[in-house]
């Protein structure tokens, strides 16, 4: 007696193991050094990405207007101002109730979670409270380990309130926000660590003009469960 789908998956495994003996053995014959490998595996990704976004929206940022000045700033539907603890601290608590928002705090750098009240006030970290026209917050950005001399910080962001998600809201925030980044705080690199799973939110950042730069396997834990990072990063284009 067969089991459903048990055919299948030995047959996909055995057409998987073939593929990748037949392109490791090209490789050798190629001379691939690691690098290679790393780059071959960036490539076959992007182009697993790319088959899967169903959306051309475009990738560039340039159609704002170049901002000039410091938090608050505005966009069509949103604005984005300085995080306040006091205002905030009661829509971030129950933003972060929800699982799916847990993932703005993971750190890159340990086990260990982040606590929001020590980063916030770090000098090195910048955090900007997305709002609706008439003030009602909705989500959160921030900018992390700013390394002023290289130019370069990591970025995190989120819809927090479930409601004002699937309207474009993210990215319409994270547009300004990097606008804000790279031409006021003349940021040069943000960069961003993805869950290597969830490909909707791998194609949004592409849109938004981000190139992935490798895959940091069992990076991180979540849930006992050990999970694949993703790194990304957006290089602000230089004027001539």
């Amino acid at each position: 007696m067969k089991l459903p789908g048990v055919e299948k998956d030995i047959s996909s495994e055995v057409n998987l193991n073939a593929l990748a003996k037949s392109i490791y053995q090209e490789s050798i014959e190629m001379k691939f050094t690691s690098n290679d490998y790393v780059k071959l595996m960036n490539e076959i990704l992007e182009m697993t990405i790319t088959n899967s976004e169903k959306t051309t929206q475009s990738n560039s940022i340039s159609e704002l207007s170049f901002i000039s000045k410091d938090l608050p700033i505005e966009s069509k539907n949103l604005i984005l101002r300085y995080y306040n603890s006091k205002k905030d601290k009661k829509y971030l608590e129950k933003w972060f109730e929800g699982n799916n928002n847990n993932l703005f705090l993971l750190s890159t750098t340990s086990r260990d979670d982040l606590e929001l009240e020590k980063i916030s006030t770090d000098d090195k970290n910048i955090f900007a409270t997305i709002t609706l026209k008439d003030g009602t917050p909705i989500g959160l950005l921030a900018l992390l380990n700013i390394d002023s001399r290289n130019k370069k910080a990591e970025m995190r962001k989120m819809i927090g309130d479930i409601t004002e998600r699937g309207k474009g809201f993210g990215k319409e925030a994270t547009k300004l926000w990097l606008k804000y980044c790279t031409e006021y705080l003349d940021i040069k690199k943000i960069y961003i660590n993805t869950i290597e799973a969830n490909i909707r939110n791998i194609s949004i950042n592409r849109q938004l003009g981000f190139k992935i730069e490798g895959l940091l396997k069992k990076d991180c834990i979540i849930d006992n469960i050990e999970h694949d990072v993703l790194r990304m990063a957006y290089i602000r284009e230089e004027t001539k």
